[in-house]
């Protein structure tokens, strides 16, 4: 939360990703000219259960769910709250480490990591499929 604020103050932050295993890179990341980042909502909390204040301010330009899809016990409650939140025209950005684990989420609830039918569904097939409706890949 302390770099999201940081980048909305600045407008842009250094930060050390993961490229592959114990190997890092430092990267900046910069807001786009134009954008009012005073605007910038970031929320921590329940993201099966989002606040009705937060709720009252959608939709939203954009929307980032970071690393919490595979963390959820019902993954598909969130991803079913998407579209509500994003106007039309706007950008979702979903990342997953995609290491689906039945002591976080329930084997029955995963989005991916899964055999179907002799078919292997992968997460960002799931994903696309709840999503195609509303949303281009």
């Amino acid at each position: 939360m302390v770099g999201a604020r940081l980048m909305q103050h600045h407008g842009e932050r250094e930060y050390e990703r993961i490229t592959e295993g114990i190997l890092t890179e430092t990267t900046l990341v910069r807001a786009p000219d134009g954008v009012d980042r005073s605007r910038a909502v970031y929320v921590v909390g329940e993201a099966e259960d989002l606040p009705a204040d937060i709720l009252a301010e959608a939709p939203f330009d954009a929307v980032v769910v970071d690393s919490i899809l595979c963390r959820l016990r019902q993954p598909l409650n969130l991803v079913k709250q998407l579209p509500g939140l994003v106007q039309a025209g706007g950008a979702l950005v979903v990342s997953s480490s995609n290491d689906w684990c039945p002591s976080h989420t329930p084997r029955n609830s995963w989005m991916g990591g899964f055999c179907m039918n002799g078919e292997d569904m992968s997460t960002l097939f799931v994903l696309q499929h709840n999503l195609k409706k509303t949303f281009d890949a």
